[in-house]
């Protein structure tokens, strides 16, 4: 939860600034185009909560960071302005179940502790929301925004790791005779 509330924070703190420098965008379109992220995450939620009712957590999770790879792919590539946003809203559709499954997922593999188990992950959230967007910015400082934005793949990437360890860590589920 730490990496993909980095991952949120990120792109609430410094998505203005790529597109306006990288995607060509007036300073104020640029602002209001982080809604983007929002209206994807929007339509995630609505389309995932109805996918979780079909498909377990962990592959579910899996599904949902490669769609924000795909997203931060458009995003992070475009240097126009509409194509840019359209990735925004794609990046905004698999960021929708990060929370939301992470915590399922970290609850159903703490079995009694469950709520020492939400209290971690809220601490963690926490943590990613201070340190990701300093050292966003101390990259930042050294190579400029866009560049620095490689990191959000570096923080999707972690969070496939510990969704497949954590996975392995799930209880089996029972089968039906």
């Amino acid at each position: 939860m730490s990496v993909t509330g980095s991952i949120e924070v990120c792109l609430s703190l410094w998505t203005a600034d790529v597109l306006r420098t990288h995607a060509g965008l007036s300073a104020g379109g640029a602002s209001a185009a982080v809604a983007a992220i929002v209206c994807g995450m929007f339509a995630g939620r609505l389309a995932g909560g109805r996918a979780a009712l079909r498909w377990a957590p962990v592959p579910l999770l899996l599904g949902a960071l490669t769609v924000s790879t795909a997203g931060f792919a458009l995003f992070w590539g475009s240097t126009v302005g509409w194509l840019a946003v359209t990735g925004l809203v794609v990046l905004g559709l698999g960021n929708a179940l990060h929370y939301p499954l992470a915590i399922s997922i970290a609850l159903a593999v703490a079995g009694p502790a469950a709520d020492k188990a939400a209290g971690w992950s809220a601490y963690s959230m926490g943590v990613g929301f201070g340190i990701a967007p300093v050292a966003l910015g101390w990259v930042a400082d050294g190579v400029g925004p866009h560049p620095a934005f490689l990191l959000l793949p570096a923080f999707i990437a972690v969070a496939v790791l510990l969704t497949v360890r954590l996975g392995r860590a799930l209880p089996a589920p029972v089968r039906a005779a």
